[in-house]
């Protein structure tokens, strides 16, 4: 079952009016807009059955998780942290526990993993970043943001599912993957 949870504990990324959706459709608030997207991903990647956390956080919590579960004493973009995905078979193992039963009570929820995203880290990277370069001549910081936003949130989710890009090939492997799914949502 489907389910996606989000915690928003930053105050940098509040857009104003609101979000777009695939589709046309539109999302009243982050929260909204990000449980869309989400589910959007997990279905591209077949992964419909799965919970995920997603978390929006500042420079001060990204940097403590990045030291305590990287042992980077710096800010980061994005985190992942994978919970039942097994690396080796690209499987997941579902909780016996009667806790995480769907609601019909039978299939068990798999979970995913979370996600922490800082939008503090981009708003200050955006500082830095000249933007009229960017194929959108429209682009706004609020829409920048956005774009970043949503690009972390497929990152994240492909390192839960086991990719990553420590090596060469498996960068380009992974980003080649992250590219396909931003443009089947935008």
């Amino acid at each position: 079952m489907l389910m996606i949870v989000v915690d928003n504990r930053q105050d940098i990324f509040k857009p104003l009016g609101e979000l777009p959706l695939k589709n046309g459709t539109t999302a009243n608030d982050i929260e909204d807009w990000l449980k869309g997207h989400g589910a959007e991903i997990l279905n591209l990647l077949d992964l419909s059955k799965y919970e995920l956390s997603i978390s929006l956080v500042g420079l001060e919590e990204i940097k403590k998780l990045h030291n305590k579960f990287m042992g980077e004493p710096s800010a980061t973009d994005v985190l992942a942290f994978p919970q039942d995905f097994n690396d080796d078979t690209f499987e997941a193992e579902a909780y016996s526990s009667s806790d995480f039963l769907s609601e019909n009570g039978k299939e068990p929820t798999k979970i995913l993993g979370d996600v922490v995203i800082c939008p503090e880290y981009i708003f200050t990277t955006l500082k830095n970043k000249d933007t009229s370069k960017d194929d959108d001549k429209n682009n706004t910081e609020e829409s920048f943001l956005q774009k970043e936003v949503l690009k972390l949130l497929v990152h994240g989710i492909l390192h839960l599912t086991g990719h990553n890009h420590y090596k060469r090939t498996d960068k380009k492997k992974m980003f080649k993957l992250q590219d396909e799914i931003l443009k089947q949502l935008v």
